[in-house]
């Protein structure tokens, strides 16, 4: 279900990680989501969480602003959850109306917006792997899967590496006083949505 060396990794900073969090009195870690239910949950919403991110959530589920509650299935978490992973669909056809953005891999270009919108949704949907929210609007790609995978900041095309990979994304995001050597990993510039940093 999990490469046992990520989450040994994982797991030599993550007991810090949740301690730290938590004595911020913001966010409560809930038991982590067994194997059972990270399929469940990638078949509900037809996504498949990067090796580190289901690791993350093999030992915690953060509850609290800005955190996704995966395991809730109530019908206004379930639409959170679904809103937030367009988002990065809908920021990026907002620029395309709006900012005059088109993507270079797509060599023709319609004049009409109606038709350019459609060509980018279809092109994005058949094409660019998915990004699934962590927390607010940072998200982790779907691909590849391997150990180190960045953490993104999406706002529209507006996106910027926010952790060189999970444990480098944790510590920065919630001024966590931790030495690691993990943000040490190479960080994998290769993925799709790293075009845009």
């Amino acid at each position: 279900m999990y490469i046992e060396r990520g989450f040994q990794m994982m797991d030599k900073y993550f007991d810090e990680i949740i301690t730290k969090i938590e004595a911020q009195k913001k966010y409560v870690c809930q038991k982590g989501l067994t194997a059972d239910e990270i399929i469940q949950i990638e078949d509900f919403y037809d996504i498949v969480f990067n090796i580190d991110h289901k690791n993350y959530l093999l030992k915690c589920i953060f509850i609290g602003e800005g955190f996704y509650d995966w395991r809730n299935d109530a019908k206004s978490n379930v639409k959170k959850i679904k809103e937030m992973l367009n988002w990065p669909l809908e920021g990026i056809l907002f620029d395309i109306e709006h900012n005059n953005y088109w993507p270079t891999e797509i060599e023709i270009q319609p004049q009409i917006l109606e038709e350019k919108k459609n060509i980018f949704a279809e092109y994005y949907l058949n094409n660019i792997p998915k990004l699934i929210p962590i927390f607010s609007h940072r998200y982790m790609c779907s691909e590849p899967q391997k150990i180190g995978a960045p953490v993104y900041s999406v706002y529209q095309t507006d996106i910027i590496y926010y952790g060189d990979n999970i444990v480098d994304y944790f510590v920065k995001e919630f001024r966590l006083n931790i030495k690691t050597n993990y943000n040490k990993w190479e960080r994998d510039d290769t993925i799709y949505w790293s075009q845009f940093c």
